[in-house]
C-alpha cells in the first residue's frame, strides 16, 4: 500500500505521488471541510446581508408610510358605514387579513366589488394615496423571505467558523512547510469579524419587525415576516387588479361619450339621444 511504500517515488505516477504526499497530513478530512467552507464562506455571508436589508427597510416602510395607514382609515370608515346600526358599525380597527376580502364584497350588479368602489372612491377624492405602493416597495421582496430561514443560514456559518477555530490550534507550529495555522488564522480573524457585523444586526431587523407588526394589530410574539408582509403583498395585488379594472371602466365610459368613430354627425347624435333619454327618465 501507499502508506507503506519506501522506494523511488518517481518511479509512481502523478496520482499515486500526490496522494503518497497527503498521505502525511495531519486531520486531513477536517482540514480539506475547513478549506471548503473558507472558499465559501464570503458567497453564504453576501447571501443572508440583502434579505437582512430588505426586511429592515420593508419593517420601516410599514412603520412610516402615511398613505398606507390613511388608506386604512378610509376602509375602517366605510366598513363602519356599510355595518352602521349593528355592533360591527363600531369598530376600531381591523386585522391585515381582512384586506383580503375587500375583493369578495360585491355590489348589487355583481361586477364591482368593495374594493374597486374603495378605489374609484380614492382616486377621486384623495389620488396621493395611491402612491401607497410606492412607499412598500420592498414589502414585496421581503414577502419571499423568512427570518427563520436567515437565522438558520447564520447558524451554519457559525458552525463552520466554530469548526476552524477547533482546528487552527491543533495544526503544528514547528513544521514552516505546514502553511494551515497561519493562513486559517488569519481568515479566521477577518472572517469573525465579518459574521459578528451582520450577526449583530439581525437582532435590530427583528425588532424593527416587531414594532411594525404592533402597529397593525399583529401579535409581537408569533407574526412572522414572511405572513405579514405576504398579506400585504397580496393585497396591492388585489388593488393593483382593481385599479386596473376601474381604469378600463373609465375608459369604457370615455368611449361611450365619445360615440362611434365613424363619421362625426352620428356621433352627435348619439350624445343627443343619451342627453334625450337621461331627461326623460328624469321626468317620468
Amino acid at each position: 500500500m501507499l502508506r507503506e511504500f519506501s522506494g523511488d517515488k518517481s518511479t509512481l505516477g502523478k496520482p499515486e505521488q500526490f496522494f503518497l504526499q497527503i498521505i502525511g497530513v495531519p486531520r486531513l478530512t477536517q482540514r480539506l471541510q475547513t478549506m471548503i467552507f473558507r472558499a465559501g464562506f464570503s458567497d453564504a455571508l453576501n447571501a443572508v446581508k440583502p434579505n437582512l436589508a430588505t426586511l429592515r427597510d420593508a419593517s420601516k416602510a410599514m412603520a412610516t408610510s402615511k398613505r398606507f395607514v390613511r388608506l386604512l382609515e378610509i376602509v375602517l370608515a366605510m366598513g363602519n358605514y356599510m355595518n352602521g346600526g349593528s355592533n360591527r358599525g363600531q369598530a376600531y380597527g381591523f386585522k391585515l387579513d381582512t384586506l383580503l376580502k375587500l375583493q369578495d364584497t360585491r355590489a348589487g350588479d355583481r361586477k364591482t366589488t368593495l374594493l374597486m368602489y374603495i378605489v374609484r372612491h380614492v382616486d377621486k377624492t384623495e389620488p396621493d394615496v395611491l402612491k401607497f405602493r410606492e412607499d412598500l416597495a420592498d414589502v414585496r421582496n421581503a414577502a419571499r423571505i423568512s427570518l427563520d430561514s436567515v437565522a438558520a443560514d447564520l447558524r451554519e456559518i457559525k458552525k463552520g467558523l466554530d469548526q476552524v477555530d477547533r482546528e487552527v490550534p491543533l495544526a503544528p507550529e514547528d513544521k514552516p512547510e505546514d502553511k494551515f495555522r497561519t493562513k486559517m488564522a488569519a481568515f479566521l480573524a477577518s472572517a469573525q469579524k465579518d459574521f459578528d457585523g451582520v450577526h449583530g444586526s439581525i437582532d435590530q431587523v427583528e425588532k424593527a419587525f416587531r414594532d411594525a407588526a404592533v402597529l397593525y394589530g399583529e401579535d409581537r410574539s408569533t407574526s412572522k415576516p414572511e405572513e405579514f408582509f405576504g398579506t400585504v403583498t397580496k393585497f396591492m395585488a388585489h388593488f393593483d387588479a382593481a385599479e386596473k379594472a376601474m381604469r378600463a371602466q373609465q375608459q369604457a365610459v370615455i368611449d361611450a361619450m365619445k360615440g362611434p368613430a365613424v363619421g362625426k354627425g352620428k356621433g352627435k347624435m348619439g350624445m343627443g339621444m343619451m342627453m334625450g333619454g337621461g331627461g326623460g327618465s328624469g321626468g317620468g
